[in-house]
């Protein structure tokens, strides 16, 4: 349905400051009833990095969707217990309440439930990440991306005759609200001090 999306990481690389190649990730957010889908990189596929990122997509979309399939990442899922049901990440499951989205996953293994973000992990990383960029600027480069997931929106949709931005505004309007206040992505640790 409309308003509901998928998620996944996938790798990608590009050239530093002193032109040394280095491996990021890519956090592909689509959206199968249009079509759409947003990326922003990542350093990581840490918690930290992982809610940061979708923050700024959401923020970027002004709103959530209503459902997120994800698969099974450590940032998200602490373990899988006999029934089947999750038991999420403290963090995790704080920053799904936030924004009110529903948190889906997939079965242990069956990558393929979220086939959609997965063609699109591909899609993303052979057309905006070849050649290898250069990132001096990790907070600009993800602003521009955003901007670069619109343009590419403009293109027709492979099977419903209509342009794939047109069909976003229907995800768009099933979107939740972004929340009035914006959640803090961190990572609060208890720390003995010494003289030091």
């Amino acid at each position: 349905p409309f308003g509901e999306a998928q998620l996944d990481f996938g790798e990608v690389y590009y050239y530093n400051k002193d032109d040394v190649l280095k491996k990021c990730y890519e956090l592909v957010i689509s959206f199968p009833a249009s079509n759409g889908a947003y990326v922003q990189l990542c350093y990581s596929q840490n918690q930290e990095c992982l809610l940061e990122a979708m923050q700024n997509i959401f923020e970027y979309m002004g709103g959530v969707p209503t459902r997120i399939l994800f698969d099974n990442m450590s940032s998200a899922v602490a373990k899988i217990l006999p029934d089947k049901t999750r038991k999420l990440v403290d963090q995790f499951s704080r920053f799904t309440l936030h924004h009110r989205y529903k948190a889906d996953f997939c079965n242990v293994a069956s990558g393929n439930e979220k086939g959609h973000v997965e063609g699109k992990v591909g899609y993303q990383r052979r057309n905006y990440m070849v050649p290898i960029p250069k990132i001096t600027d990790f907070a600009e480069y993800n602003k521009s991306l955003l901007g670069v997931c619109d343009e590419d929106m403009k293109r027709e949709h492979y099977q419903k005759q209509n342009r794939i931005s047109d069909l976003f505004l229907q995800d768009q309007q099933a979107f939740l609200k972004l929340p009035i206040q914006k959640f803090k992505v961190c990572q609060l640790i208890k720390a003995k001090t010494d003289k030091y």
